[in-house]
């Protein structure tokens, strides 16, 4: 049962750092995309 749990814990964190990487992604690109607004408002 322990090599059927492995791949399976395995894939679940493979999913989640990938989950977490897309919300960090899109995160600073929200971000970012803020920061240029902001600059053009000011121009």
């Amino acid at each position: 049962t322990q090599f059927a749990v492995l791949p399976y814990s395995y894939a679940k964190e493979f999913l989640t750092r990938i989950l977490d990487n897309n919300i960090l992604c899109l995160y600073n690109a929200s971000h970012f995309c803020g920061h240029v607004a902001d600059s053009r408002k000011e121009t």
